[in-house]
């Protein structure tokens, strides 16, 4: 499904530099060498060409695996930090995936970050977009997809005294491809989430069952990005699951 760039948000004047931008957002990108096709030259190419490159902000490419060579290109971009794979490689691929959203969850300091996945499209207002969303949120501990399938988010009902926040119109997480999350520290409790269960499902499944359970799980009103990809780092009739 194409996104209708000109739908999305602007912010107002008056809030410019309110929300993610403030304090500066970080990107952890996961990326992975053995995909049959990359997708991950569009993504970075719609991402620096968004409102994010106002940012001049780096993204972090985390490796999931210690296969480096669909980023030749990027190894002395300015503008990109690679983050190699550090962690025993299991036989398990949806494991190893899981492993990864693990150390993009852990890595960087305490700021708002987006962790994202190398197959999706930014719009070019999507950062705004979501400053205007996260502007209105509170100190509670959350996380915001920046896509939910169709018509699902069309029905599902604004979080209360919020314009541009839902709540996430399907019980179970359909896909991590942009997930936002305001602190390190509900970063950090969510890493210990997934390392403590490894073995009882995959990463997508166990964010959200973390959120349902411990945090809130909402979606911004509008689709922020596009999925251009399908299942992300694996191959599932291939995979081998406990």
């Amino acid at each position: 499904m194409a996104l209708d760039f000109a739908a999305l948000p602007r912010v107002p004047a008056t809030m410019r530099g309110a929300g993610p931008g403030d304090a500066g957002m970080q990107i952890n990108m996961t990326t992975f060498a053995g995909r049959p096709r990359h997708f991950i030259h569009e993504t970075l190419q719609s991402l620096f060409s968004s409102d994010w490159r106002e940012t001049n902000l780096p993204v972090n490419l985390i490796m999931g695996s210690a296969d480096e060579s669909h980023l030749r290109e990027y190894a002395a971009h300015p503008s990109i930090r690679i983050v190699p794979w550090d962690v025993e490689t299991t036989p398990s691929l949806r494991r190893n995936c899981t492993l990864n959203k693990i150390r993009a969850l852990r890595c960087g300091d305490d700021e708002p970050t987006l962790i994202c996945e190398d197959d999706i499209l930014f719009p070019p207002n999507w950062f705004s977009a979501l400053k205007v969303a996260t502007a209105e949120m509170s100190d509670e501990e959350y996380i915001l997809s920046l896509l939910a399938p169709q018509p699902d988010l069309e029905n599902a009902r604004l979080v209360t005294g919020k314009r541009w926040v839902k709540r996430y119109p399907t019980y179970i997480l359909q896909g991590a491809q942009a997930l936002f999350y305001p602190t390190k520290a509900l970063r950090n409790k969510v890493a210990d989430f997934l390392q403590g269960n490894l073995t009882r499902g995959q990463g997508d499944e166990l964010i959200g069952r973390y959120a349902r359970a411990w945090s809130a799980l909402y979606a911004t009103k509008e689709v922020l990005v596009e999925n251009i990809g399908s299942i992300s780092c694996f191959h599932e009739e291939k995979d081998r699951i406990p």
